[in-house]
């Protein structure tokens, strides 16, 4: 079973979406890790061995947050309105995207277009 971790730009409601699909989610308002330094949410995703799922930029350093060192990082990048809705429909294409490919060691950047995939020999 796959695991994420939600970041913190996505309301808790949106934990669900995965957990429907039997993905292993969890956020960190679960974990009342709501304003917590990149650093700390990095070291727990990690040993928690789950997939960051955030709109953070600030993970996309892969000096600082090494992806492969990781069970992966995906950054949304949604150019449109962040309201419910469309963060629902952005959960819900992350959860296809989730279901088909291996996550581990590698950044995903996900744009309402395309995706882009760093893999760790890159």
């Amino acid at each position: 079973m796959k695991r994420i971790k939600l970041d913190e730009n996505f309301p808790p409601v949106t934990v669900d979406i995965f957990r429907d699909r039997k993905i292993d989610a969890s956020s960190v308002y679960e974990q009342q890790l709501n304003g917590a330094e990149d650093d700390k949410i990095y070291r727990v995703y990690v040993e928690e061995k789950r997939t960051l799922i955030t709109f953070d930029l600030d993970f996309a350093n892969i000096i600082r947050y090494p992806s492969d060192k990781t069970p992966g990082i995906i950054i949304a990048r949604n150019k449109s309105k962040l309201n419910l809705s469309g963060i629902t429909l952005l959960c819900k294409r992350l959860a296809l995207l989730i279901e088909k490919e291996d996550l581990a060691d590698k950044l995903f950047i996900v744009e309402e277009t395309r995706v882009r995939i760093r893999k760790p020999d890159e």
